[in-house]
């Protein structure tokens, strides 16, 4: 038993000094545009559809099922969202390669080690998969109950309890039933306590970013520490008060300068500033029109421009 202890804790120490996240560079987010994040073949691609907020029902197995055949590659759900069964008919509906599409799942981070394998397992249950390509902590956690599917953030309250669980997304990794772990709504200290740890080094870092808030600090920490940071809610949040990005004059006068869509700019935004994004619609235009970045590219005076917005976007 020493000595498969022993060889879990060097391959865990071997990874943890791997370069995790590379630019996305290349121009085409469906095919080329991508993250690798360290393991050999596991890429993320820039633009992932998101699962939230859609109801549980047919209604969600569609729009993954017209996501993928539209050229989609990443689909992003989580424990919380309840809808997982649904997304897992929708790529089964799909038919196409396993290999062909990216899937991103969460648990909340529940400050124990057997508990998140037991949720992580339930997951790949509900998805009717038998790995994920991307396992994230939903959140570094504040102390709240799980109350049934409710629970997204966990009962995580210090670094103890998040080390516990980001200890379980290990364990999933070193089983192969996902290929790459990560965290989301990380901020600098809760990735510092991973880092001190002598732990994996989390691949991925999902946030709220988006023309208007940007946590800069916290983006440049993951970069120059080999953390892919992948931006949700892309045209905007709660933060916003419901309003969205595409209504920013600064946002509406770069678009009229390309002749591409408000959302274009502000995925393009996002690419050429090293992020990766989660979007989320079932509509084809607008499928089209998000994996559609190619043809265009802001100059550094627009880049300059857009990240200078602040304050809340006009209704």
């Amino acid at each position: 038993m020493a000595i498969v202890v022993v060889g879990v804790v060097a391959c865990i120490a071997c990874i943890a000094g791997m370069s995790m996240a590379q630019p996305c560079v290349q121009e085409d987010p469906t095919t080329k545009c991508s993250f690798p994040l360290g393991p050999p073949g596991v890429n993320l691609p820039f633009l992932s559809n998101g699962a939230y907020g859609f109801p549980g029902n047919e209604y969600e197995a569609q729009a993954i099922n017209t996501w993928i055949h539209n050229g989609g590659i990443g689909i992003d759900t989580a424990w919380c969202y309840g809808n997982q069964v649904q997304v897992g008919q929708g790529i089964k509906l799909a038919d196409v390669p396993r290999s062909q599409i990216f899937v991103t799942t969460k648990v909340p981070c529940l400050a124990n080690t057997t508990l998140t394998m037991q949720y992580i397992q339930e997951n790949l249950k509900e998805l009717n998969l038998s790995y994920v390509d991307l396992m994230l902590i939903h959140s570094p956690g504040q102390n709240d109950p799980m109350n049934s599917r409710g629970g997204c953030v966990g009962p995580c309250a210090n670094t103890k309890d998040r080390l516990a669980t980001w200890a379980g997304l290990e364990q999933a990794y070193l089983q192969n039933l996902t290929k790459a772990i990560g965290v989301s709504n990380y901020k600098i200290i809760h990735i510092q306590e991973i880092l001190d740890s002598n732990m994996m080094t989390p691949m991925v870092n999902q946030c709220p970013y988006h023309i208007g808030n940007h946590d800069d600090e916290t983006v440049a920490f993951c970069q120059a520490h080999n953390v892919t940071y992948q931006a949700y809610s892309p045209l905007g949040g709660p933060d916003l008060h419901g309003k969205s990005v595409l209504t920013y004059p600064a946002l509406k006068q770069v678009a009229a300068n390309h002749n591409v869509s408000g959302a274009q700019v502000a995925f393009r935004w996002i690419m050429q500033n090293g992020v990766a994004a989660v979007t989320a619609t079932n509509n084809t235009e607008y499928i089209h029109e998000d994996l559609s970045l190619s043809g265009f590219s802001l100059t550094a005076s627009e880049m300059k421009t857009l990240s200078n917005v602040v304050g809340p976007p006009p209704s």
